[in-house]
C-alpha cells in the first residue's frame, strides 16, 4: 500500500493501474486514501477497524470531491470508528440492494451495460448460475464459503472454464459493490480461479471445419448435433452436453 503525502497536483498525476485497482495512502491522515481503478475512476477512501476486521469507506468520487472535502470527510469517518463505530457497514445498510438478485440487477444496469461490450454474457452467467443460489440471500450473508461452494458446483459438472468466467464477473460485480457502498467488503476477496486453462495455439482452419461437418453426417444424429452445435457455439464439450431448455435464449 504505498503512502505518499496527497496534494491536488499529486493526485492529479497519479496514473491507473494496468489491471485491477491500486490504493495511495496519506502520509498525513492515516486511514485516508484514494483508489484507481482501471478505466481511471479516482474514489476517496477510508479504512478503519471494526470488530476486528479492516473496513473501508468510499467517500467519493474524484472530481467532482475536493481533496479539502475529502479530508474533512474521511476526518469525521475515522473518529466516528475510534468511537466504536462501523460508518461503512452503516452506510451500506442504507443501500436499496438488500439480496444478491437486486445487486445483480443494479450491476447490469449500472455498469455491466454501460462499461462491457460483453454484458449479455454477464447477465446470463447471473441469471443461470448464481442467482438460484443466491438470490434470495442478504447481501451481508454472502461469506467466501459460499462463493467456493458456488464455483466448485460449476466445476464439478464438467464446465471449469464456466466456473473461472463467473468467478470473474463476480469479482467484478463485489468491487463495484464496494465503491458503489453496498458493502464495505467483498465476499471475493482472497479467492482464486477454480480451474487453470491451458492456451491452445491450434485452431481448425476454414476447409477443416467443412470436412468436420461432412464427415458428422454419418455419426448418429446425437452426436452429430453435439459436434455441430459445439463448431457453431464455439462451446466446451462439458458445457454442450449439460446444456438444458433453460439455458437457451
Amino acid at each position: 500500500m504505498p503512502r505518499i503525502n496527497f496534494t491536488v497536483r499529486k493526485i492529479d498525476s497519479l496514473k491507473p493501474p494496468a489491471d485491477g485497482q491500486i490504493e495511495y495512502w496519506d502520509k498525513t491522515l492515516p486511514g485516508f486514501g484514494i483508489r484507481l481503478s482501471r478505466g481511471g475512476r479516482k474514489s476517496f477512501i477510508a479504512m478503519y477497524r471494526a470488530g476486528g476486521r479492516k473496513r473501508r469507506f468510499t467517500i467519493g468520487a474524484c472530481p467532482p470531491m475536493s481533496l479539502a472535502d475529502a479530508r474533512m470527510q474521511a476526518t469525521a469517518i475515522l473518529v466516528a470508528a475510534q468511537k466504536g463505530g462501523d460508518p461503512a457497514t452503516e452506510k451500506a445498510a442504507t443501500r436499496k440492494a438488500e439480496t444478491f438478485a437486486q445487486l445483480a440487477e443494479r450491476y447490469v444496469e449500472d455498469y455491466a451495460k454501460q462499461k462491457k461490450k460483453s454484458w449479455r454474457l454477464d447477465e446470463k452467467a447471473l441469471q443461470r448460475d448464481v442467482t438460484p443460489s443466491l438470490g434470495s440471500r442478504r447481501l451481508q450473508e454472502i461469506t467466501r464459503r459460499d462463493i467456493r461452494d458456488l464455483l466448485a458446483s460449476i466445476k464439478e459438472r464438467g464446465a471449469p472454464i464456466q466456473a473461472n468466467r463467473t468467478f470473474e464477473i463476480l469479482r467484478r460485480l463485489f468491487n463495484w459493490a464496494v465503491e458503489e457502498d453496498y458493502l464495505s467488503d467483498s465476499p471475493c476477496k482472497g479467492i482464486k480461479k477454480p480451474a487453470g486453462e491451458n492456451q491452445r495455439d491450434r485452431v481448425l482452419r476454414e476447409e477443416e471445419i467443412r470436412a468436420v461437418w461432412g464427415a458428422l453426417d454419418a455419426e448418429p444424429p446425437a452426436t452429430a448435433a453435439v459436434f455441430k452445435l459445439r463448431l457453431i457455439t464455439a462451446h466446451r464439450g462439458g458445457e454442450v452436453m449439460s446444456m438444458r431448455w433453460q439455458d437457451i435464449d
